[in-house]
């Protein structure tokens, strides 16, 4: 009796993990995906993250099987002129190796002061625009994932400063 009872605890509790990990390799609207490139781009020690102290992350589906995350370096300030400006600011973050990266989530509602606080500790919001001095430099490389849907521990990095070229990944 006590065996049929640990059996099936044990059942129990493996369906469950199992369904976990099923549930982790979903996209959730790319926080897992960004999380796995985030960690594989600060553990790799990338060139990049050297150049820059804050970097922007994209998430783009590009088809039914594969997700691209770029990581590029971006120190351009944002203006935060009031309260209402918050709105205006990616909406997540994460710290790594004393690097900030950040992206819009758009199933996550939470413009907070942790996030203001958190753009002020790494000096990326400017009160006046005035000051403001935004520039795009055309040469700048990014880090670009490509993830499978299905499998998001199944990518492909390459480090370039152009988004046309999707290397061949099997997913299925």
């Amino acid at each position: 009796m006590i065996n049929n009872k640990i059996l099936s605890t044990l059942i129990i509790v493996l369906t469950m993990i199992s369904c976990g990990l099923k549930h982790e390799t979903k996209t959730n609207n790319g926080s897992n995906v960004i999380d796995v490139a985030i960690s594989d781009f600060c553990r790799n020690n990338s060139r990049l993250l050297k150049n820059d102290n804050s970097f922007h992350v994209l998430y783009k589906d590009l088809d039914k099987n594969l997700i691209r995350i770029t990581i590029i370096g971006n120190n351009n300030k944002f203006i935060v002129e009031n309260k209402d400006s918050l709105n205006d600011l990616p909406n997540r973050f994460k710290e790594c190796k004393e690097k900030l990266f950040y992206w819009e989530d758009k199933k996550v509602n939470n413009k907070n002061d942790s996030i203001y606080k958190k753009f002020v500790k790494f000096d990326l919001i400017e009160t006046n625009k005035d000051n403001l001095n935004d520039f795009t430099d055309d040469k700048k490389k990014a880090a670009i994932y490509f993830f499978c849907k299905d499998n998001i521990y199944k990518y492909k990095k390459i480090t370039s400063n152009t988004f046309n070229n999707i290397p061949e990944l099997k997913c299925n």
